[in-house]
C-alpha cells in the first residue's frame, strides 16, 4: 500500500520544482523567483514551514519528492523505500503513527537509538544509522544542523578498523568526472580530479603545485612530499591526466606568455590552482568541499558510502586499482611516494569476491581446465 495517500499543494509545487531543476540550476531558479516577486527575503505573510509543523507522513512525502531522492538510482530509491517501510513498522509497534509530529519522534533520539539497536549485526545497524541521517538531513536540514552533535552521537556509524580501505569504483570515478564539468568552476574542478586520479597526490601536495613544478620533458610534477621537510620530489602522472593539466595551465596562464619556457622562467611562482587572492593557492578546504559536494550528488554513491568517502580516498583508489591490475608493489611504492612497502599492506587486502577472481586466474587452474577439455584423464 502506498505511503503517499494524497498529494498536498506543497508536494505538487515541490514536484514542479523538481521538473525545473532538471533543466535549470538552483541559483537561476532562485534569481528568477526573486525577480518575479521582487523579493530580497520571504514574501510578506508567507512563513517557512518549520519542523515542528511537520508530521511523520509529511516528512516521508517530502523525502520522496526531494532532489536528493529523485537523483538516486532506481535500486537506491527502492532500498530507501524499504528502509522507510521498516522504520514505519517499528514506530507503529510502539504506538507511534504517521500523524504524529516528526520532531517528537526523532528528538530526543531515544526512539531512533532503540530502533537501531533492535538489529544484531553491526553492518545492519550502520546501514540504519546512515539512512536515518540522510532521511532527517533531507527533510529537516536546519533542525538536523542545530542538533547535529546529538544526532551524530546517537546515529553513530561504527566502521570496523579492519575493513578494507575505502576507495572509489571505476563507475563512481567516471560519474564524478562528468559531474565536475557542470560545476561553477568546471574546468578547474575537472582538472583537479584528473590530477588526483592520475597521481595519487595528497591534497596538501596538489594545492601547492606551481608552474615551475611542471616538468614537460619527463611528464612529471615536482611536489613537496609528506615528511620530506619541504624538499620537492618528482611525482609521476598518467599521460592523459598530464595533458589535461597542461591544457588547464595554458587556458588560465597562456595569456601571460605563449612560450612555455618563458612562462616558467617569468611566472614560475604562480600556483596552478590559484586561490581567491592573487598569489595564493586554492585552500584545502575548498577542494574538500568541492569533492564532498560531488560525492553527495553522485547517484552511484549511496548515503552510507558518502559518509566514508573523501578527497584522500582518491589516493586509496589509485593504490587499490593499481595493485589489482597487476602493478608491481615496489613500483607502486615509488608512485605513491612511500619509503617502504609496509604502508601498502592495507591496499593488498582482498574481498572474498576478489579472492575468488584471483584464484581463477592462477596459472595452475588452467592445467585442470586443459585436462578436462581434452579428456586426457578418465576412469
Amino acid at each position: 500500500m502506498s505511503i503517499i495517500k494524497k498529494k498536498s499543494k506543497q508536494s505538487e509545487v515541490e514536484s514542479q520544482l523538481q521538473e525545473l531543476l532538471k533543466v535549470n540550476d538552483l541559483e537561476t531558479i532562485l534569481k528568477a523567483a526573486r525577480s518575479v516577486f521582487n523579493l530580497t527575503t520571504n514574501p510578506e505573510g508567507v512563513k517557512e514551514t518549520r519542523v515542528n509543523n511537520l508530521t511523520l507522513e509529511d516528512a516521508v512525502n517530502k523525502f520522496y519528492s526531494s532532489a536528493k531522492f529523485m537523483n538516486y538510482t532506481v535500486s537506491t530509491q527502492e532500498s530507501y523505500k524499504y528502509e522507510i517501510k521498516q522504520l514505519l513498522s517499528f514506530l507503529s509497534s510502539k504506538g507511534l503513527n504517521r500523524s504524529l509530529l516528526f520532531e517528537n519522534i526523532i528528538y530526543p533520539t531515544q526512539t531512533l537509538v532503540e530502533y537501531i539497536n533492535s538489529y544484531c549485526k553491526k553492518s545492519t545497524r550502520n546501514k540504519k544509522a546512515a539512512f536515518l541521517r540522510a532521511f532527517i538531513k533531507t527533510t529537516t536540514s536546519e533542525f538536523y544542523d542545530n542538533n547535529k552533535e546529538d544526532f551524530q552521537t546517537s546515529l553513530k556509524i561504527d566502521w570496523d578498523s579492519n575493513d578494507l580501505p575505502k576507495f572509489y569504483t571505476k563507475e563512481q570515478i567516471k560519474e564524478l568526472l562528468v559531474l565536475s564539468k557542470y560545476t561553477s568552476n568546471g574546468l578547474r574542478n575537472y582538472t583537479i580530479l584528473c590530477v588526483f586520479i592520475g597521481t595519487a597526490l595528497r591534497i596538501s601536495e596538489l594545492v601547492g603545485i606551481q608552474i615551475a613544478d611542471i616538468d614537460i620533458e619527463n611528464e612529471m610534477v615536482m611536489v613537496r612530499r609528506k615528511r620530506n621537510k619541504g624538499v620537492k620530489k618528482p611525482a609521476y602522472i598518467q599521460r592523459d591526466s598530464f595533458e589535461i593539466l597542461l591544457r588547464y595551465i595554458n587556458f588560465i596562464y597562456g595569456h601571460l606568455d605563449e612560450d612555455w619556457k618563458r612562462l616558467k622562467e617569468k611566472h614560475g611562482d604562480l600556483f596552478v590552482f590559484s586561490g581567491l587572492n592573487q598569489g595564493t593557492h586554492i585552500t584545502e578546504r575548498a577542494v574538500r568541499d568541492m569533492i564532498k559536494s560531488l560525492v553527495k550528488q553522485a547517484s552511484s554513491i549511496s548515503e552510507e558510502e558518502a559518509e566514508r568517502l573523501s578527497v584522500h580516498n582518491f589516493r586509496h583508489s589509485f593504490a587499490v586499482h593499481g595493485i589489482r591490475s597487476g602493478i608491481n608493489i615496489f613500483a607502486m611504492m615509488d608512485l605513491m611516494g612511500h619509503k617502504t612497502i609496509n604502508a601498502l599492506q592495507q591496499y593488498t587486502k582482498q574481498t572474498n569476491d576478489q579472492l575468488k577472481e584471483d584464484i581463477e586466474r592462477h596459472p595452475l587452474s588452467k592445467v585442470v581446465i586443459d585436462i578436462k577439455q581434452k579428456g586426457e584423464y578418465k576412469k
